[in-house]
């Protein structure tokens, strides 16, 4: 039997403060976001979400497999929101390439808005730049 923790209020606080993060990293203010504290069975955590109203419930179980993850399953919930239109148009019957290409890249432009907010583009501080060897004297 695998073994459990409980969730208290204080655990709560932490999943919503965390989620409540990466919503604002992630620029996903557009949402309605309910949190709760529920028993949920065989997960840990979960997000539903409607795409059309934009109305999400991310949910923190009160009985969790891994200790000290709260954090982790905020941002996990978070990321479920960040996806939620490619996973809606992937799935969906009539949808083309390009519809999962435009997708594709409205999460990478989150991400790009997100990671280099006020840099212009440079990630002169996230990439190791090196010399090209000289070219034939």
């Amino acid at each position: 039997m695998a073994t459990h923790w409980k969730t208290t209020a204080k655990d709560f606080e932490e999943f919503k403060e965390e989620a409540q993060k990466w919503i604002r990293i992630f620029g996903l203010l557009h949402w309605d976001i309910d949190f709760q504290h529920v028993e949920l069975l065989g997960n840990d955590a979960e997000a539903e979400y409607d795409l059309e109203s934009h109305i999400a419930s991310l949910r923190l179980s009160t009985k969790v497999s891994q200790k000290n993850a709260v954090r982790k399953f905020a941002f996990h919930e978070t990321c479920e929101l960040l996806f939620a239109r490619m996973q809606t148009v992937a799935s969906a019957r009539d949808s083309n390439e390009k519809m999962i290409e435009e997708a594709r890249h409205e999460i990478i432009r989150i991400l790009e808005n997100s990671l280099f907010k006020g840099t212009s583009g440079d990630t002169s501080g996230t990439v190791r730049k090196t010399k090209a060897p000289p070219q034939g004297t």
